[in-house]
Order: C-alpha cells, then sequence, then structure tokens
C-alpha cells in the first residue's frame, strides 16, 4: 500500500462522483448527485474557482478517498472513503488536512456537526473536536466545552 495524500485538482471531479456511490455509508449515485444540483462539471468548476477546495488519497495510482469543504463557512462538505480502505487512518489524515486548509479562510474557528445516520459521524465528530479544542481555547480565550 503506497498511499499519496495530495489537493484535489479539476481532472478528479469525475473519480469523486463515481466514488461517492461506491461508498458503505451515504452512497449517492450520479443520478442522485445530479438531482441535488452535484454534477462532475460542478464538482470540476468548484476545485478550479477555489470554491470547493479538498484534498484526496490516492493508492497506487487509484483514488480511495476524498474530503472537500466550504471555504465561506469552513465546514466540510463530504468525507468519503471506499469501505476496503476504511479504519486505516486514512479518513483522519484527509480531514486533517481539509481542515486545515479551511482554517485559512475563517477569522476563527467554527465547529458544525449536522447528525446523519451512521456510524462514521461519532467518531468524525470526536476527531473534529479533538483536533479543534486547541483553537476552539485560543479563539474564544475561555475553556474549550464540547457541550
Amino acid at each position: 500500500m503506497t498511499l499519496i495524500y495530495r489537493p484535489a485538482v479539476p481532472e478528479d471531479a469525475d473519480t469523486c462522483v463515481d466514488l461517492r456511490g461506491r461508498t458503505r455509508e451515504n452512497a449517492f449515485s450520479v443520478s442522485e448527485l445530479a438531482n441535488i444540483g452535484v454534477t462532475r462539471d460542478t464538482w470540476c468548476d468548484g476545485i478550479a474557482d477555489g470554491s470547493l477546495p479538498g484534498h484526496v488519497c490516492l493508492d497506487d495510482g487509484q483514488m480511495v478517498g476524498y474530503c472537500f469543504g466550504a471555504p465561506e463557512t469552513g465546514e466540510v462538505i463530504v468525507l468519503a472513503l471506499l469501505p476496503a480502505w476504511e479504519d486505516r487512518g486514512i479518513g483522519r489524515v484527509l480531514l486533517g488536512r481539509s481542515e486545515g486548509a479551511l482554517l485559512r479562510f475563517l477569522p476563527e474557528p467554527r465547529l458544525g456537526l449536522d447528525r446523519p445516520a451512521g456510524c462514521a459521524w461519532g467518531r468524525n465528530a470526536r476527531i473534529r473536536l479533538r483536533r479543534l479544542k486547541p483553537a476552539l481555547t485560543t479563539a474564544t480565550s475561555r475553556p474549550y466545552s464540547p457541550g
């Protein structure tokens, strides 16, 4: 296993749309994504113009996961991994890289967590809380409290 992490480029959009339909949790087919306005073209344009920055992970040249966010809100929009690459720390690395990139766009860190169905939510929420705890404490000048 030779993992390479890198920022997403517009040429990744086709693979990202395809991979989204092959995830174990919250999979969306190409047509389901199109119904909510997400197409290869919109994804490609978002990467190209910087409105949808993200990171991808490749294993021996094959994309196995990605994470994208929205710079205007600082939110992670999607974290997706192929099932065979789950539980290897890849999602954690992608999430960290994307969050680090998104924090550059914000005057202070923010953490928003919607609760979708599935076990990945709790794990990702804990990772995000641990990672942002020092920044949240510094930004608010008061002790961090997840409650």
